[in-house]
């Protein structure tokens, strides 16, 4: 009892007080934030339009559970998902996403379940960028009524007036097929999805990065080795390898601050320790010279930099500890002390940089091959996905395409027969039409007429052997025809000279296409004397 008393509780008392305390520090560190929201969303306000591809690229690298956490930020999936959660944090940060560096830094410090707050903010902000998915639900009793209205096109292109063919066959019994009627609101969200799919993956595709990536090397790789890549590198081993990363560069600047120790603890550093006083030294000319001052004590101020201001990599300390030196030997005279401290610190400082380059040159190649690998993982995840797009589209298309077909010969099985007489005005229609619509209407036999060739320099077009559905399409496309050729000629009463050949040529083919109706004529009265 007395081990108890004397050595477990007082740990699990300790352990009480460390979590209490943490998370009143992120308490604080909420409230602070959201004191900071008006200037962030100020900020975010200005930026929109730069952020958008950015935060885009970052948002379809995520995985399907971290895409549904930004369009539904959720207390409980975020603890969930916090490692995940915080390389996004990380993504948007490389960005600037506005409010993204504190909210990465309070998730590193107290974790991402106790700063839930902010992060909830950031991801609102972030799911502004996402498009809004249409999802269209498909009733099946309403599938064959549905797939008739996306094509009406079809329908209306054979459509009766009654009130026609009751002027010019009275007595006889007709079976006409009613007027489409317009598509409904479920029918129009289908096309307009489709449509939309098929411009984002066309725009995706026709990209200058797309392009010059898919004649890149990398592009070589096989649809299996890129899958198999994606599933061996999801977002938390992503995630694990920054962290890794981190600490490797934590290790190089470790050994750079006891090389950067040594240098300003020699005797001949306190020249450099604080920044050149100007103005007590009476040096006039001092900043007319030196471009870019730089001391030691700046160095390890930014050195010990918590803020997101300090160094990024050792490099960039090696470049500011040899700008002291240099400033100093350019400034003063060969003879003068200053500059012989200078060139004697910069020559020992040389010295143990040499030894610890190598590592240098390793971490920086292995960042480059991560961050290389990494792009390379981000743009495979965007073309599967747009080849399933694609895919998934060309299927729907080729769904539809079926369903036009059966469509087609329903309507084909409920066209009536055209009588004798239709068919001889349909015939005479034909030959009052415009040279352009005659080439239309060829087109239209053609259609369904594999043998016709509607362009050849001599046709023979015998009514008597078109199907019904071709027929009617004939008679509803005269009849506009012949009407808009009618307002054209009342409404345009000059002629054009320059068109003289062309009239020539278009008055020898509608003389052929007319001496074929002739043909046709002569061949059906032949067949009704002989009846």
């Amino acid at each position: 009892m007395g081990y108890w008393k004397s050595k477990v509780l007082p740990k699990i008392k300790k352990v009480f007080e460390k979590n209490t305390a943490k998370k009143a520090e992120a308490a604080e560190a909420c409230n602070t934030f959201d004191q900071s929201k008006d200037e962030i969303n100020k900020e975010f306000e200005e930026k929109k339009v730069d952020l958008q591809p950015k935060v885009l690229e970052i948002y379809e690298a995520c995985s399907v559970e971290i895409k549904g956490l930004v369009k539904e930020p959720k207390e409980a999936g975020i603890k969930k998902s916090s490692v995940a959660i915080h390389k996004l944090l990380e993504e948007l940060s490389k960005i600037e996403f506005p409010g993204s560096k504190t909210v990465t830094e309070a998730s590193t410090k107290y974790g991402a379940g106790l700063v839930s707050g902010p992060i909830i903010f950031v991801l609102e902000k972030v799911s502004t960028f996402v498009p809004i998915e249409e999802v269209v639900k498909e009733d099946e009793p309403k599938k064959e009524e549905e797939q008739e209205q996306v094509t009406t096109k079809v329908e209306k292109e054979i459509v009766i007036e009654e009130d026609k063919i009751q002027e010019e066959q009275p007595t006889t019994s007709t079976t006409t097929i009613a007027p489409a009627t317009e598509e409904p609101p479920k029918a129009a969200k289908v096309v307009e999805a489709l449509e939309k799919t098929v411009k984002e993956v066309e725009q995706f595709y026709s990209t200058p990065a797309t392009t010059a990536a898919n004649k890149g090397s990398s592009s070589i790789l096989k649809e299996k080795d890129r899958d198999k890549l994606l599933l061996n590198t999801p977002l938390h081993d992503s995630s694990q390898k920054e962290q890794i990363a981190s600490k490797r560069m934590q290790e190089l600047m470790r050994h750079f601050a006891s090389i950067f120790r040594q240098i300003t603890q020699h005797k001949w550093a306190w020249p450099f320790l604080e920044p050149v006083d100007v103005e007590g030294l009476n040096l006039l000319d001092y900043y007319e010279v030196i471009e870019k001052p730089m001391d030691f004590g700046t160095i390890k101020t930014k050195m010990e930099a918590k803020d997101g201001n300090g160094y990024k990599n050792v490099r960039e300390i090696y470049a500011d500890v040899r700008l002291v030196f240099k400033n100093a030997m350019k400034y003063n005279d060969e003879k003068d002390d200053v500059h012989v401290m200078a060139k004697t610190l910069l020559e020992k400082f040389e010295e143990k940089w040499l030894q610890l380059l190598p590592k240098v040159a390793e971490e920086e190649k292995k960042r480059e091959e991560e961050e290389a690998k990494a792009l390379l993982e981000m743009r495979i995840t965007r073309e599967v996905k747009y080849a399933n797009m694609a895919k998934d589209t060309s299927t729907k298309l080729y769904e539809i395409d079926i369903q036009l077909r059966e469509l087609k010969e329903r309507v084909v099985q409920k066209c009536r027969r055209m009588s004798t007489e239709e068919k001889r005005k349909l015939g005479s229609a034909l030959t009052r039409l415009s040279p352009e619509d005659i080439s239309k209407a060829l087109e239209i036999v053609a259609e369904n007429n594999p043998s016709f060739q509607a362009t050849a320099q001599e046709v023979d077009l015998d009514i008597d052997a078109q199907s019904e559905y071709t027929l009617w399409r004939l008679k509803v496309f005269v009849k506009e025809a012949l009407k808009v050729q009618g307002n054209n000629a009342s409404n345009n009463n000059v002629t054009n000279n320059n068109k003289d050949d062309n009239k020539k040529n278009n008055s020898k083919r509608r003389r052929e296409i007319c001496d074929a109706l002739a043909k046709s004529t002569v061949k059906r009265t032949k067949k009704l004397s002989n009846l």
